[in-house]
């Protein structure tokens, strides 16, 4: 038996060059409740002014109690002055019979009411893959939700997800706006994609993506190509990705030479790794125009405390003119033990994220022997639940996620059983 450790709080610093010191910027602190759920995310920022730390908004998460996922979000701001914390807005998440996302609403607070803004709705086949997705606006003068994004998904024979079809509401039926065909591998891995858009009454070709998997090596590329005509394609860039034992030790991203007819390393970020398979640096290079090489700009370490919780990373960039690093910024993580006793059972093992950072697509492989349902979930780095299904399969397997709707910044994806939860991040960039 065992106890798990739960982020109470977080907090950033950044380099003051005046003072030659840190100075805070945000906090944050954190609730949960008896079986280790997230109640209360506290959010604290530094007033420049008074050189003071004030509250400035809570997020408020209720959950279903049969289900023990979130049925709730609630957002507020706070008052200074009259010490008030006042709702802004509000997600309502609903689930299927199999514990699947089904409804998932947005509001916004007017005038003492929660006003509804727009509703995600997801269906699924009876092997519980999505199938339909859409996005409906609250439309003020119907009072209904309207129809304006839909999302189709499609599977073979393998039960693979071979298309997906983006479609517009035109006000009587839906017409197209993108496409996505992909391919797999012997092994079951996406090895392709191409994207199709839909101009003057046909599809069109956009970008072709090619992926490889080398298991001796784990390295995994990518390789874009983008229409120049008549269905050809040239390179544009390429992404590698190596790992140690599931832990990324570099990735690196490289720009076609069209007149040289070569790659060349554009960015590649270099990690250290310890004994526990742990990240403890990372150095960030880039191009160096002007010397043709890369060129350190950026060394960020990591450190652990005696439980494995990480809990202290700074960061320091190069100064161009100086040709020196120099600090610019720093965060701590703090962490209590949950007040119940749990198996030490991770939800799943064996976790890997690819590519990662990623555009479109992040793949998901890890192995489940837990015995118990695990669902699988997506927060964006304020905290919002963006995405919750159910993992009921043992054994080894592989999800994907499409990402393409995800703005650029960091995601958790946390897997969760009624026992314990594991959480991992990754970075989507455009």
């Amino acid at each position: 038996m065992a106890q798990t450790d739960l982020l109470q709080g977080s907090r950033s610093n950044v380099w003051d060059t005046i003072n030659n010191s840190f100075i805070g910027t945000d906090s944050s602190a954190y609730e949960y409740d008896a079986q280790g759920h997230v109640t209360t995310r506290l959010n604290i920022r530094r007033n420049s002014s008074t050189n003071q730390w004030d509250t400035t908004g809570k997020t408020a998460y209720n959950y279903n109690t049969t289900l023990g996922l979130v049925a709730a979000a609630t957002y507020y701001s706070f008052n200074s002055t009259t010490s008030i914390f006042t709702p802004t807005g509000r997600t309502q998440y609903q689930y299927d019979t199999d514990s699947l996302p089904s409804y998932t609403t947005d509001y916004t607070y007017i005038s003492g009411t929660f006003v509804a803004i727009g509703r995600y709705e997801n269906y699924y086949n009876t092997l519980r893959q999505i199938t339909n997705a859409y996005y409906k606006p609250w439309s003020t003068t119907t009072n209904t939700f309207t129809n304006q994004k839909k999302t189709v998904y499609h599977y073979n024979a393998l039960n693979q997800n071979d298309t997906i079809t983006d479609l517009i509401w035109n006000g009587t039926t839906w017409g197209n706006s993108s496409y996505a065909a992909l391919q797999y591998n012997v092994q079951g891995l996406v090895s392709g994609r191409t994207s199709y858009s839909w101009y003057s009454g046909s599809w069109q070709y956009g970008i072709r993506q090619t992926f490889s998997y080398y298991p001796d090596s784990l390295t995994q590329e990518k390789f874009l190509f983008q229409d120049i005509g008549s269905g050809l394609f040239r390179n544009v860039n390429r992404e590698t990705y190596t790992y140690q034992a599931r832990t990324t030790k570099q990735d690196a991203y490289y720009l076609w030479d069209n007149a040289n007819t070569v790659w060349y390393a554009y960015e590649q970020t270099d990690y250290t790794i310890d004994g526990n398979n742990r990240q403890t640096a990372r150095d960030y290079m880039k191009l160096d125009t002007a010397t043709h090489t890369l060129t350190l700009r950026q060394h960020t370490t990591y450190e652990y405390d005696a439980d494995g919780n990480y809990h202290y990373g700074i960061s320091a960039a190069l100064v161009p003119h100086l040709g020196i690093l120099r600090n610019v910024s720093e965060v701590y993580n703090w962490y209590l033990l949950s007040p119940t006793v749990i198996e030490n059972i991770l939800p799943v093992t064996d976790v890997l994220l690819y590519p990662n950072p990623t555009g479109n697509e992040l793949h998901i492989s890890y192995r489940n022997e837990s015995f118990q349902p695990v669902n699988l979930m997506l927060y964006n780095s304020n905290g919002r639940l963006l995405q919750n299904s159910r993992i009921d399969a043992r054994g080894s397997e592989i999800t994907t996620i499409n990402t393409t709707n995800l703005s650029n910044g960091v995601y958790v994806l946390q897997f969760v059983n009624n026992k314990q939860q594991s959480s991992y991040k990754f970075l989507v960039q455009h």
